[in-house]
Formats: C-alpha cells, structure tokens, sequence
C-alpha cells in the first residue's frame, strides 16, 4: 500500500546536468484489480446458439454468431458433446423404462 507522501526522483551526473524527473503522481496505481467473473452460460442460451449455428448452410458464416456473442469456436464443441450427453442419458433413460416414452414422461411430472 502507498503512503500519500508525493516524491520526486531525479538523477544528478557527475557533469552537473539531471535527468528527467519522475513525479510519483504520474505512476500507475501499483493495486491489482480483481479478475472479473466469468459468465454463467445457461442451458437454453447453449441450445440457442447450437440452434443457430445448426441453421448456417455455409460454413464461413458460422463466425457470425459467435463474434456477436463473443464465443469462440471450441465453445460450441464443449456445448454439442454436452447436448449429445444428455441426448444418450435420455435415451438410455428412456429404454430403461422399457422404452414406454409416454410413461416415463408421465412420471417426471
């Protein structure tokens, strides 16, 4: 933590003649700001976007979506493998339960 004195540095040659001072007014805070938090992405916001991607025919324009989000391309890897995740646990859900779908809907609620 700095003191509130203000100083002053200059550098004197042996010839008589000085540098440049530094005022310490001048200097930078030398405090570290905190690391901002990271955002919380939820569920149908990923869908969202893995939606809209999925819409895109040429695969140039892909970009587009995740420059205006400010995504990059390894999110929408992380996004899909967790989608195809859930996909699999459902159905594997889903066959468990004999695979009567309408039952095991029934049941959720």
């Amino acid at each position: 933590m700095m003191n509130n004195r203000s100083f002053k540095m200059e550098t004197i040659f042996r010839n008589g003649s000085t540098a440049t001072s530094i005022d310490s007014d001048s200097l930078p805070d030398p405090q570290v700001l905190p690391k901002p938090a990271n955002r919380k992405l939820t569920t149908e916001y990923k869908v969202g976007i893995l939606q809209e991607v999925e819409a895109y025919h040429d695969r140039g324009a892909i970009g587009t979506p995740l420059r205006r989000e400010g995504l990059y391309s390894s999110s929408l890897t992380a996004f899909s493998a967790k989608k195809e995740d859930f996909d699999r646990h459902v159905l594997a859900a889903v066959q468990q339960h004999n695979g009567d779908e309408d039952s095991l809907l029934e049941s959720a609620e």
